[in-house]
C-alpha cells in the first residue's frame, strides 16, 4: 500500500507538473504574440511619423518657398514705390518750376486779372 500511494503521488505530481509547464508555455505563447503585436505597431507608427515628418518638412519648404517669393514681391513693391514717388515729386517740382510765379514773375496781378467782376458780366 505504502508503494501504491508513492505511485499515486508520483503520478499526481507529475500531472502538477505538466498542467505548471501548459500553462508557462501558454502564457509564453501569450508574451510573444503581443511582442509582436507590439513590434508591428511600433513599426507602423514609426512608419507613420516618418510619413507625417516627410510631409511638414515638404510643407516647411512649400511655405519657405512661398515666403522667400513674397518677400522678393514686397521688395519689388517697395522699389516701385519710392521710384513712383520720386518720379511724382519730380513732377511737381517741374510744375512748380515752370509756374510764372516761381521764376519771380508777380503772382498777384495774373490772379486779379484773372477775376472777372459780376459787374463786368452785366450781372
Amino acid at each position: 500500500m505504502g508503494l501504491e500511494k508513492e505511485r499515486l503521488a508520483a503520478a499526481s505530481a507529475a500531472e502538477e507538473m505538466m498542467a505548471m509547464i501548459l500553462r508557462v508555455q501558454n502564457e509564453k505563447s501569450l508574451v510573444k504574440m503581443e511582442a509582436k503585436q507590439y513590434r508591428r505597431l511600433a513599426e507602423e507608427k514609426q512608419l507613420h511619423d516618418k510619413d507625417v515628418i516627410q510631409s511638414l518638412k515638404w510643407i516647411a519648404v512649400k511655405y519657405k518657398t512661398e515666403r522667400n517669393w513674397l518677400e522678393g514681391q514686397v521688395r519689388l513693391m517697395k522699389q516701385k514705390l519710392k521710384l513712383d514717388s520720386e518720379d511724382a515729386e519730380e513732377d511737381q517740382l517741374e510744375g512748380i518750376a515752370e509756374s510764372p510765379c516761381f521764376r519771380g514773375a508777380s503772382c498777384g496781378d495774373d490772379f486779379e486779372d484773372g477775376l472777372i467782376s459780376s459787374l463786368d458780366n452785366g450781372l
